[in-house]
């Protein structure tokens, strides 16, 4: 096992977990504009598709942009807005408008996917 500190920090708040690693094991890092517009199951999905770390990252950039260009799409940024209150009145509902920026959420997108290697291992991509 390795161990290793993370730090998660948001624009206001830092949160430090320690978490063991072994060898094989995938990271996943990202920016706001990866999680607020790809599920955690999205991106395991991706992950199973590739075993290239370099294509892992392109495939799942991707998907976010995707889904950040898509009005239809209910995004965690939508859900989680929704959660909080924030919604359309009941008469837009009718019309079918939806709250704004609350679908896909157009932002800029950072993706970087790391595999665990031994000490004598190097990697160069």
């Amino acid at each position: 096992m390795i161990p290793v500190t993370m730090i998660i920090s948001y624009s206001f708040e830092k949160q430090v977990s320690r978490i063991e690693l072994t060898e094989g094991d995938t990271i996943v890092m990202g920016s706001d504009g990866l999680f607020d517009n790809v599920f955690d199951h999205e991106i395991v999905s991706m992950m199973a598709k590739f075993s290239d770390v370099a294509e892992t990252a392109k495939a799942i950039a991707n998907l976010a942009r995707n889904h950040s260009m898509d009005s239809n799409f209910d995004s965690p940024y939508s859900m989680e807005a929704r959660a909080k209150g924030f919604d359309v009145p009941l008469w837009k509902k009718i019309l079918g408008l939806k709250l704004t920026g609350t679908s896909g959420k157009l932002d800029d997108i950072t993706v970087i996917v790391g595999q665990v290697v031994g000490s004598g291992d190097t990697l160069i991509s």
